[in-house]
């Protein structure tokens, strides 16, 4: 038996209420059907709005107010309160309506609203900070709009005496409808940044200002007002000051904010200094606060786009949602953009411009540059930029460096192929712009002011031709024109081989020359139908970045690097092989007499005293080698950033010439000293000895023995004569007790002319007389009268005198030193290294004496530096026949260390 199958259960109900069902009013209303109406009074089968299938009111037959003219939009406010827009195609009114007063009032009225009955009209309100009410609206026609109906923009008049300080106006009854725009129109500022006359704290580096428009202290613009970059250096580090100068301020704005991007040290960061009524147009900084709001840095260059109008508006969660909305005309430019032309110019400047604060930077020469230009709309947009072509090419003639129709010698056409013209292992097939720099110079002898006032445009000339092996589009020829599908074309800053003018300073160095750019044949954008673009106010022209597209990677100077023999070691007799050096620092080619070599002075040379310069270089000769395929590099470039870079090919201009003036002075802040001449060395050394010695052997003491006559020796009377042996017991009895026979007899020898003049006395006659006849008294050992070390024996009386035993000395040691009361076995093992100790201590005592005896205040310099100048003031360009380009076989970034080269 099957289970019985549930049953559904209807778990909704529906409760309709359409016009279909009908309205019953005869019962109570709790036995009314849900399919029923009542107190369906006026009903009718269709809503306000026009829907059909609903309930909706019949329209009133009683008039609450009359407006001027057809109604075709209306934004409710708030309780009964609405805005209305009316119009009859030629008249158009705003005005306030209270439905349940029945009240109209008229807000504005003026033709210039444009207002028109094909064009309906939606939008929204809101309640600003201030209490006022704010209304925004749209009707695909106009500009999107916007009102604060309790502050209707009238045109203003100023009513205040000319010259006053402070401006009034008066309100007139002219609507100023541009006021109302949503995207307002507003006047760009121009802004220049100098460096301030006075002294300030601001740090060593780059400045840029930006300025945004502000409304109740709110940004509502981009930052649309850019200076210049403007650089501040003192070798104080932080003395430097900014001058702002603002000019075409937007006076229907009350404020702007300015924010100075600053890059100091490799710290790039932007801060907010402040808000600035737009009636201040001079603003002098000479300190920023580090704890200044901080901008986003990607803020400073964003460009919103400011859209015109839109079809209609709408809130959606309290946001206002624009649909449809309508940008700025998107016209195609790049056709006239193709006709623009470009020259360069060169402007002459004092030689302190940039010591003054100058901002004008120059292009670098030789280098090619990308060039475009936008355009700038009257709400602060800026157009897409726009490609400016480089020039076409022309036949050149590479001798005279000119353009020419006429062929000849050496006329090329920078198109032709060419086969290793003056280029080190070129590859061949390289174009002639691909070698040779193809501007040339049209314009000279000029005098004409620069903008600043400060410079004179002295030369003007085309530019070199340069392409690019990437080609412009082929499939829009309606922007590229004859372009189309040939290689992009850039622009070729000149060199200084094509004439002084473009030489880097005049020749007596007064002057700097700055390289520039200046365009012409630069013609208004149109529209679809050739008509000028009207909210169209200006242009900017733009550079191309360098960074990972540089062609010149660092120019500088070349120096030749100096040769010497790297002297031999204790190891090898013969030199290391070359060694070289920088060539400091002006590139002197002349023999370098700051050095001499010093294996081919000659050992006795080398350790002269030479104490005159004449003397000295006729005894140290100079260097004189230098090398010409080994050079060093020296380059902006290089010199501050320290890239590690491997250039593949060197490109050499010319040759600069010029004069140094230099001299040598006592280096400032290095400690002085006292110098100690050779003979103190010497002293300190013989004493060190002595020291050693002492240290070693201990304390030395000497015990002398009295002189005596032996006459118990053998034959000590034999044939002895009486009054000898008288005269000797005399002589003998003396010497033990008169200090001066005593040593005539220890040193072996009677001095006759002591004995005579002074002891004679103490001497018997007949000896005297013996010793003056020239007889020997004693016969001495060894030979010298100053060696007080000298052992006496007995010694032998000639003529058969008896024996004398003379004095003699017994010398002992004290062990009162560390190392002498060492044993004898490890003072033999030890001994030359404590020597050497022991002599270094002794004689740096010395030394020590020496320095505290001589004159405290006598501290002298034996650090000196030479102090020099030089100036490059002559440019002498090669031939165009001679090499000029070459191929790099090794680089390498030089330090504070040795390099070793193959």
């Amino acid at each position: 038996m099957a289970k019985k199958k549930a049953q559904p259960q209807n778990t909704s109900s529906i409760d309709t209420r359409t016009f279909t069902k009908g309205m019953v009013k005869d019962m109570n209303a709790s036995f009314q059907a849900s399919d029923s109406w009542s107190h369906a009074r006026n009903a009718a089968n269709n809503s306000t709005d026009g829907d059909v299938g609903v309930i909706g009111n019949e329209p009133a037959n009683l008039e609450c107010v009359k407006i001027p003219y057809t109604l075709i939009g209306a934004i409710h406010l708030y309780s009964d309160q609405w805005v209305l827009y009316s119009t009859d195609d030629t008249n158009s009114e705003i005005g306030l309506f209270d439905d349940s007063k029945c009240e109209y009032k008229a807000l504005v009225n003026d033709p210039c609203l444009s207002f028109n009955r094909k064009h309906l009209i939606g939008g929204a309100s809101k309640e600003n900070f201030d209490c006022t009410w704010q209304v925004y609206w749209d009707d695909g026609n106009n500009p999107s709009r916007t009102l604060n109906i309790n502050d209707i923009p009238w045109k203003k008049i100023i009513i205040s005496a000319p010259g006053a300080d402070c401006i009034e106006y008066a309100d007139t009854t002219d609507l100023d409808c541009e006021q109302l725009r949503l995207a307002p129109l507003l006047d760009t500022p121009c802004v220049k940044l100098y460096e301030g006359e006075g002294g300030g704290q601001l740090r060593n580096g780059s400045y840029q200002a930006f300025i945004a428009y502000t409304v109740n202290e709110q940004r509502v613009t981009d930052y649309i007002g850019i200076s210049n970059v403007q650089s501040i250096f003192d070798h104080r580090g932080s003395s430097g000051s900014l001058k702002i100068e603002i000019s075409n301020l937007d006076q229907d704005f009350e404020y702007y904010e300015l924010v100075i991007l600053s890059n100091n040290q490799q710290e790039i960061v932007p801060r907010k200094v402040g808000l600035y009524s737009t009636q201040q147009d001079t603003i002098g900084l000479d300190y920023l606060d580090q704890q200044l709001v901080k901008v986003d840095i990607r803020l400073l260059p964003l460009r919103s786009p400011a859209y015109e109008k839109s079809d209609a508006m709408y809130v959606v969660n309290d946001y206002l949602i624009r649909q449809g909305p309508t940008e700025q005309f998107d016209f195609n430019y790049q056709p006239l953009a193709n006709n623009i032309k470009g020259k360069w110019v060169v402007a002459e400047y004092p030689a302190n411009y940039y010591y003054k604060g100058g901002n004008k930077t120059s292009l670098l020469r030789d280098e090619q540059y990308a060039f475009f230009i936008r355009w700038i709309y009257n709400t602060g947009e800026r157009s897409s930029s726009y490609h400016i072509p480089g020039r076409p090419p022309e036949m050149y003639n590479v001798v005279t460096r000119q353009i020419t129709n006429v062929p000849g010698p050496d006329v090329y056409n920078e198109d032709q192929l060419l086969y290793g013209a003056n280029v080190l292992n070129t590859i061949d097939g390289e174009k002639l712009f691909q070698v040779y720099n193809t501007a040339t110079i049209t314009n000279t002898g000029l005098s004409t002011p620069t903008d600043d006032g400060e410079g004179v445009i002295i030369a003007k000339g085309d530019m070199g031709y340069w392409e690019s092996s990437e080609k412009y589009p082929a499939t829009r020829p309606d922007i590229w024109g004859n372009l189309c599908g040939k290689p992009i074309r850039h622009h070729k800053m000149p060199t200084e081989e094509h004439g002084s003018q473009l030489h880097l300073s005049t020749p007596d160095g007064e002057k700097i020359r700055i390289l520039g750019v200046e365009f012409e044949n630069i013609a208004p954008p149109v529209d679809n139908a050739g008509n000028i673009i009207t909210n169209i106010v200006g242009y900017e022209l733009l550079r191309g970045s360098r960074l990972g597209a540089m062609s010149i990677l660092a120019k500088g100077i070349f120096r030749n690097m100096r040769e010497y023999n790297i002297p031999a070691n204790a190891r090898s007799s013969t030199s290391k092989g070359k060694g070289l050096y920088p060539n400091y620092p002006y590139n002197d080619l002349r023999s370098d007499v700051f050095f001499h070599d010093g294996a081919n002075a000659g050992s006795s040379k080398r350790t002269d005293s030479c104490h005159n310069w004449n003397d000295s270089l006729t005894k140290y000769k100079a260097l004189t080698g230098y090398k010409k395929d080994f050079f060093t590099f020296h380059s902006p470039e290089v010199t501050f950033k320290r890239p590690a870079f491997d250039a593949y090919e060197t490109r050499i201009y010319g040759d600069v010439v010029g004069k140094s003036v230099g001299n040598f002075i006592p280096s400032e802040n290095h400690p002085k000293f006292k110098l100690l001449r050779n003979s103190a060395a010497i002293i300190s050394a013989v004493i060190g000895v002595g020291y050693a010695l002492k240290r070693l052997q201990g304390t030395k003491t000497q015990e002398r023995s009295k002189a005596k006559l032996d006459l118990k020796a053998p034959q000590a009377t034999t044939g002895l004569d009486p009054t000898y042996a008288a005269a000797y017991s005399t002589l003998f009895t003396a010497a033990g007790t008169d200090p001066l026979v005593s040593r005539g007899v220890y040193y072996g020898v009677i001095r006759p002319d002591e004995l005579a003049n002074e002891k004679a006395e103490r001497v018997a006659p007949t000896v005297f007389a013996n010793i003056l006849a020239g007889d020997a008294l004693v016969t001495p050992l060894g030979s010298g009268e100053g060696s007080r070390n000298r052992t006496f024996d007995r010694t032998r009386v000639a003529g058969g005198i008896p024996y004398i035993d003379a004095p003699h000395e017994k010398n002992t040691y004290i062990y009162d030193s560390g190392t002498s009361n060492l044993p004898q076995p490890l003072k033999g093992l030890l001994g030359i290294p404590l020597a050497a100790m022991n002599a270094s201590i002794g004689a740096n005592e010395v030394i020590e004496l020496l320095y505290n005896k001589s004159d405290s205040t006598t501290l002298f310099d034996f650090v000196y530096k030479h102090n020099s100048h030089g100036f490059y003031n002559e440019f002498k360009r090669r031939a165009s026949t001679n090499r000029f380009r070459s191929k790099n076989t090794n680089s390498s970034l030089l330090r504070s260390a040795y390099h070793e080269f193959e």
